[in-house]
């Protein structure tokens, strides 16, 4: 799992347990673990767990008839509905299209584009180099035979 991986999953626990997201990143959410025995919302560890339950064991002669993350999507949402209605909304489903904005690049807009292209492109480039690494490592199949 590459580091980006890594830190999704890490955001990704606070609303597991039914809290709010916190707005500065992964750091924060380090910070706020120590609420969650205190303000954990048992409705939605429920539903969250019923769903990574049905991710991971969906039977496999069930899968080509419904794929698991849309099995999981409608039980959570009828649990939601039905059952836990206490459950947190992580947030409102936007509807319609989305306003057309124009970007106008002043001498001030290019800093702040440029340092956070940069951190994606070196992500993405660890990433790329990663994974053959890893393909390599399950199949042992090596991807670029040096021949003399």
């Amino acid at each position: 799992m590459s580091g980006t991986g890594v830190i999704i999953i890490l955001i990704q626990t606070l609303p597991f347990v039914g809290m709010a997201t916190v707005p500065s990143g992964a750091s924060g959410v380090l910070h706020e673990w120590a609420n969650t025995a205190i303000l954990f919302n048992s409705a939605a560890l429920i539903i969250a767990c019923i769903t990574l339950a049905i991710m991971t064991f969906w039977p496999a002669r069930l899968q080509k008839l419904l794929p698991p993350p849309l099995a999981a999507l409608v039980a959570r949402t009828l649990l939601g509905l039905y059952v836990f209605n206490g459950a947190p909304v992580i947030g409102d489903v936007p509807i319609g299209m989305p306003d057309l904005r124009l970007l106008f690049l002043t001498i001030i807009n290019p800093p702040s584009i440029v340092q956070p292209a940069f951190v994606l492109v070196l992500l993405g480039s660890i990433d790329s180099l990663l994974t053959p690494l890893v393909a390599h490592s399950i199949t042992a199949h090596d991807t670029n035979p040096i021949v003399n």
